[in-house]
């Protein structure tokens, strides 16, 4: 018996052992690695195939997509541990859900065994945002009309709308994207022909404008028909919208235009306070990247 638990034990060395270059540590975070495989997963969940069509990327562009990638995951990596240094909780069933879901896409991008610890992540750092969004001292009056101030907008909105997206699954790409179309290299018809990935991508769709979520109506609040839209990233996704037209019109009352600017307001605040956590995180965290074992050149943020 005790022969062959010392084999089994061989095997599963061997299996996971430093043979693997899937379990090299390609980053280390304080006390917690980032392995090659979860690095791996991370890109393949964030990255677009290039189309054969597609102008090629140069290898600068390319390492410097993924070098932020890097960052976006070691900015994971200190908000969770951050999270369990405040004592916030993550509960298992949470992870079964998520897993279940499959907030899919990203986590089937990961190796199985790494699956439940990724959730358990991006669990524990989106319950640190929702902490700080809480602790958040509350908008008043004065702050709230400096911001509208500051970002004015019609006073008329346009109830319906035919609207065409296109989905991406990272910032980065959209952005690259939107950055063809804006230059006149493509169009957004075009863009669809080469990266649609579901069949609802391009289609026209007519939907009334509060239905929208608050993030997409923020993008399309100042766009004319037939431009493209910044990027919006909304539920683990990248998007890019087109108007095909505005259907009606509709006068808005001050106060739904004083409760958007101030959902509005609350996320800037919100996104502001994450940024500065995380400029404290760093300065008081041993970082270190292991640049040796990385499949690109890490460049550092310019």
């Amino acid at each position: 018996m005790r022969k062959a638990t010392i084999v089994v034990s061989c095997l599963a060395a061997i299996a996971c052992g430093p043979d693997d270059p899937g379990r090299a540590v390609v980053a280390v975070v304080g006390d917690q690695s980032i392995r090659l495989t979860e690095l791996e997963g991370y890109l393949q969940a964030n990255l677009v195939p290039v189309d054969r069509d597609d102008e090629p990327v140069s290898a600068l562009e390319s390492d410097s997509v993924r070098s932020r990638l890097l960052d976006a995951l070691i900015d994971n990596v200190l908000l969770a541990r951050e999270s369990e240094r405040r004592g916030l909780t993550v509960d298992e069933r949470d992870i079964d859900r998520q897993l279940e879901q499959g907030v899919g896409e990203v986590e089937s991008a990961f190796r199985r065994e790494d699956r439940r610890a990724w959730a358990r992540r991006q669990l524990a750092a989106q319950a640190l945002e929702e902490r700080v969004a809480a602790d958040l001292v509350a908008i008043d009056d004065a702050e709230l009309q400096a911001y509208m101030a500051e970002n004015p907008e019609p006073t008329i909105r346009e109830e319906r709308l035919v609207l065409r997206g296109l989905t991406f699954p990272s910032l980065e790409d959209a952005l690259r994207v939107r950055s063809q179309i804006v230059e006149g290299h493509d169009t957004f018809t075009g863009a669809v022909s080469r990266y649609a990935t579901s069949e609802s991508d391009g289609v026209p769709v007519e939907i009334a404008w509060p239905k929208l979520p608050e993030t997409i109506r923020g993008a399309l609040r100042h766009l004319e028909p037939r431009r493209v839209s910044p990027a919006v990233e909304y539920e683990g996704h990248a998007y890019l919208f087109e108007i095909e037209a505005w259907l009606t019109k509709k006068p808005e009352t001050e106060a739904v235009r004083l409760e958007r600017a101030r959902e509005d307001l609350a996320r800037l605040r919100q996104s502001w306070a994450i940024d500065a956590l995380l400029q404290k995180l760093r300065a008081s965290t041993v970082i270190s990247i292991r640049r040796s074992q990385l499949p690109f050149r890490y460049r550092d943020p310019s």
